[in-house]
């Protein structure tokens, strides 16, 4: 996303601030302390600012269902939703950035990402949430899966998790007689399945799995054995001598040209392939894709298919930890001036946790029970969705999703460099050594420039 230069917000007209200052302020009438929730007949009154509209089959909003359920269990709070540019999230941060510029008041504020989160709160517009957390007895990091540190402070909660996993046709699973995979199993034992599952030839061939043609196929076993950004040390020099992106590569290739277990590349590529039809069309009996995927298994008007999925966890690399997986997550954040924000804590707090069951998303919290919101998704789709499996993947107790938080400056050069080689290599254009002599020597010259 391009950021807007700060000194233009300054020439938006006198109307449009006054339009945004009437839509977005709060009309909080307490003027208590900063850190104590009143308790008495007027409740507080705090304001939601988020820009998702998601609505359920019912037309009902998300979050205003969650601020309802948490505005009935908190008496003493009332929680108020401030929709702006509904499902526009680069309308949203613009008009958040004027609002704080102009002093607009509000109290919790919806983040898209970690970056667009960590940006605004090095220019100080958040309250650290860290003093709340430890008033609790527990550390920020005791408690959530995703980090919100920024410069050794957390100013806000990660929420809507997000995770890659393996997906599997389950019919395939069984007439090959394989079992639904173990939760600690390998990216060799990938391998394997993807053999046993691979049959046929010609146009009517299936393969045993399918692996997308963005460039971060060609670097997950990063994620299982380093945390962060991939391509970046922990002192901002470049990481791609590591070993293990020459060695994923290999392996990705070999499953395409040594046991044709894999589609192509070049294939995939050549054809502007959709994974989700090459899976529901059963061309692929194992897609590693994102979590999001669920809500495709059961829309069968859109994607007709009558298998059941079964769900696996994002293979260990080796020796690698069980449970790691490539992973984001949304924020919420506390305006830094805001008048009441241990009620904001509490609230923020509560749509990280039970409130994520309400709406059928999932917890950023570690060892959440996330039982509800499976069985929500797959309620009355029992034949697409083996449930047990996904169970096992949502509620592993080890689960560590992995985001890229460090160094994103770094991370989007590099990963053009990386695209571009790495291409290569995958259509057969450039060898392996080459392909990372080149990637080191490009890295270490972009990250010098």
């Amino acid at each position: 996303m391009t950021k807007k230069k700060w000194v233009s917000m300054f020439v938006v007209s006198g109307v449009l601030i006054s339009t945004l200052l009437a839509g977005c302020s709060s009309d909080s009438k307490s003027s208590g302390s900063a850190t104590n929730v009143p308790t008495g007949k007027d409740p507080v009154e705090i304001s939601f600012l988020t820009y998702d509209g998601t609505k359920n089959k019912d037309g009902k909003y998300l979050r205003q269902l969650q601020v309802d359920a948490f505005n009935e269990a908190n008496p003493d709070i009332k929680v108020k939703l401030d929709l702006q540019s509904e499902n526009d999230s680069v309308e949203f941060l613009k008009k958040l950035d004027l609002m704080s510029l102009s002093g607009a008041k509000y109290d919790v504020t919806a983040l898209p990402s970690y970056k667009d989160y960590a940006e605004r709160a090095l220019k100080d517009l958040f309250a650290p949430v860290d003093e709340y957390i430890q008033a609790e007895g527990k550390s920020f990091e005791d408690v959530y899966q995703f980090t919100a540190d920024v410069n050794g402070v957390n100013y806000g909660l990660p929420y809507n998790s997000s995770i890659y996993y393996v997906i599997l046709n389950k019919k395939m699973l069984d007439e090959a007689g394989l079992p639904v995979p173990p939760l600690d199993w390998t990216w060799d034992d990938y391998s394997t399945y993807a053999k046993a599952l691979t049959k046929g030839d010609g146009p009517n061939k299936v393969y045993g799995s399918y692996m997308h043609t963005w460039a971060e196929y060609r670097r997950e076993a990063l994620f299982a054995t380093k945390l962060d950004n991939p391509y970046v040390k922990d002192d901002g020099s470049s990481n791609l001598a590591d070993p293990v992106f020459k060695e994923w590569l290999q392996f990705i290739r070999d499953m395409e040209q040594v046991d044709g277990s894999q589609i192509t590349y070049a294939d995939a590529k050549s054809t502007n392939m959709a994974y989700r039809d090459v899976f529901f069309n059963g061309k692929a009996a194992m897609v590693f894709t994102g979590s999001w995927i669920a809500a495709d298994i059961i829309n069968t008007e859109k994607f007709p298919h009558d298998f059941t999925t079964v769900f696996a966890m994002m293979p260990r690399w080796k020796d690698s930890p069980e449970g790691r997986t490539s992973g984001s997550s949304t924020y919420n954040a506390i305006n830094k001036s805001s008048a009441n924000k241990e009620a904001a804590y509490k609230f923020m707090k509560f749509i990280s946790g039970d409130g994520a069951n309400i709406v059928n998303e999932f917890s950023t919290m570690i060892g959440a029970d996330n039982t509800a919101t499976v069985k929500a998704i797959a309620a009355g789709n029992e034949a697409l969705i083996d449930t047990d499996s996904m169970l096992n993947v949502w509620n592993h107790p080890k689960l560590a999703p992995n985001p890229i938080t460090k160094f994103p400056e770094s991370f989007a050069v590099l990963e053009d460099i990386y695209n571009v080689e790495t291409e290569k290599y995958m259509v057969g254009g450039q060898d392996l050594d080459t392909t990372i002599d080149k990637l080191v020597k490009q890295a270490e010259a972009a990250l010098t420039k």
